[in-house]
């Protein structure tokens, strides 16, 4: 679809999320979209991070963005398939559980710690969908296309 066409029916799924005060299901937004018109619309409706995906990206700043996060709040990736592969497995489960499982400690003390997160959305944004890893990309409720 046209670009024009999937900032319009996003703006039609977050006003009917936020008619029914419920969290924007998970979208993955693929091709070259320019969000430049779509961020003051997310703005004006909810508060939103802003991250873009980086191989670098360590998992414990993630987790702080994460932790901060309050119920129908939009976590916005762009550039999603740069992030590591742990990272989009974290993720995956996450985006069906809103359970983060962090570990604390140093070996052989480790101990996992699950945190209950506020339901939210990730939106997320990619040029190229296909390097996703296939659990990550099936975690989506909705892909929206973007053409050129």
């Amino acid at each position: 679809m046209k670009e024009e066409e999937a900032r319009h029916m996003l703006a039609e799924l977050m006003e009917n999320a936020s008619r029914r005060k419920e969290p924007l299901e998970h979208i993955l937004l693929c091709g070259k979209m320019s969000l430049r018109s779509v961020l003051p619309k997310i703005e004006a409706a909810h508060y939103f991070h802003r991250i873009v995906g980086m191989p670098d990206l360590r998992f414990v700043d993630l987790a702080a963005i994460l932790t901060h996060l309050r119920e129908r709040d939009i976590l916005l990736i762009e550039q999603l398939h740069r992030l590591p592969t742990s990272h989009s497995k974290d993720l995956s489960r996450l985006m069906a559980t809103f359970i983060l499982h962090i570990e604390v400690g140093k070996e052989p003390n480790i101990k996992m710690v699950d945190l209950r997160l506020p339901p939210f959305t990730l939106l997320a944004v990619t040029p190229l969908p296909g390097q996703l890893p296939a659990q990550m990309r099936g975690s989506f409720k909705r892909e929206i296309y973007v053409e050129d």
